[in-house]
């Protein structure tokens, strides 16, 4: 993860994401984490419901990005058909 943010990602919806955000959530979920929210808390619980252990950088990045996270865990992607304003037909 870099010092700053490198950009933001529009996901169907309209919700912008700071890329860095993004790529810790996948770093996160490739680690078999699970990513939960519990009021303003973030919660990260490991396989099999154990504590993950984080180094120091990676606390310091779920601290920064955690706003974030907790949008992209209450994010959900609207259906297709709603994105269109009006039907779409294949030509």
């Amino acid at each position: 993860m870099t010092a700053e943010a490198s950009g933001y990602v529009e996901l169907r919806g309209g919700l912008m994401v700071p890329v860095d955000a993004l790529r810790l959530a996948w770093a996160l979920t490739d680690r078999d984490l699970i990513l939960s929210q519990e009021g303003d808390k973030l919660r990260i619980i490991g396989p099999n419901g154990c504590k993950p252990a984080f180094s120091e950088s990676e606390i310091t990045e779920i601290h920064r990005w955690k706003r974030h996270l907790l949008s992209l865990i209450a994010y959900r992607a609207p259906e297709p058909s709603s994105l269109f304003a009006e039907p779409f037909e294949m030509p």
